[in-house]
């Protein structure tokens, strides 16, 4: 089923915002055990206070294995570099990327609203291959691990880089509760082909469709209308599919609901 971008952004945007206003504030304490090669130095932000970096991969841990990670609600600074274009409406003034760090991968969302988030008055404008700093809270929402960004000033441009080529895997570890351990990162399908029925949504539409590889394993796939891949044709045959790896589900586990997203036509190969 499609449904029109602008009534589905619109609820969307309201649920998300309303779900995020909830929370408390808490913080970590400012030293944080830091690892990972590519994430070792401090971040002063002055307006927010200071905190070492930790890696992506610590701010999604779940020691409890409960789906949910155990900084949910809690204020943490990561580094790493955009690896999508804005998936989000950019005429409702919110973003939302995903960021690639040294082992692992998230969402990164931002919505300047005086009720909800009256210390961030204007979302950050990102380009793909900006290595960034920011501060934000660790927040869950339909599966998906997201760290949003609440206040103006705690999330820092420092350079370009060049995003890491993608982890490649198969169908199969897209399955439910395997696809945990991949949710946020950027990865190839290799060799899959669309299931026999499906095809890209009109123009203006997201989508979801699945794809087959050679061992008959079913991977989902989202077709994201800010893209540029809705209305365009569907390939025929056997193609390589990149993507950052989703999560969408209203289940409790969390476990389940991953999926693709590729990031443009540049992402079907």
């Amino acid at each position: 089923m499609q449904i029109n971008k602008v009534y589905h952004k619109a609820i969307l945007l309201f649920s998300v915002a309303t779900l995020f206003f909830i929370g408390c504030e808490n913080e970590l304490p400012n030293e944080v055990e830091n690892q990972g090669a590519e994430e070792r130095s401090i971040l002063s932000i002055e307006k927010r206070g200071s905190y070492s970096i930790i890696p992506i991969a610590k701010a999604r841990i779940d020691i409890q294995r409960d789906y949910v990670p155990d900084l949910a609600d809690n204020f943490v600074t990561i580094k790493g570099v955009i690896s999508t274009p804005n998936l989000w409406d950019p005429n409702s003034g919110a973003v939302h990327h995903f960021i690639q760090g040294y082992s692992a991968g998230i969402q990164l969302f931002a919505f300047p609203h005086p009720e909800y988030y009256p210390n961030l008055t204007e979302a950050p404008v990102l380009n793909m291959g900006d290595e960034v700093v920011l501060k934000g809270r660790v927040v869950h929402w339909k599966g998906g691990t997201i760290i949003r960004l609440e206040y103006d000033g705690d999330l820092q441009i420092i350079g370009k880089r060049t995003i890491k080529k993608p982890r490649k895997i198969r169908a199969a570890q897209l399955a439910d509760q395997v696809g945990e351990r991949i949710e946020g990162q950027l990865v190839m399908l290799e060799k899959v082909r669309l299931v026999e029925g499906d095809q890209f949504p009109n123009e203006g539409y997201y989508g979801l469709i699945r794809v087959v590889d050679s061992r008959g394993n079913i991977a989902k796939v989202f077709i994201d209308e800010q893209t540029d891949i809705d209305g365009s044709s569907s390939p025929n045959g056997w193609f390589n599919l990149t993507g950052v790896v989703n999560q969408f589900t209203e289940d409790n586990p969390a476990d389940n609901g991953y999926q693709i997203v590729p990031r443009g036509l540049f992402d079907i190969d």
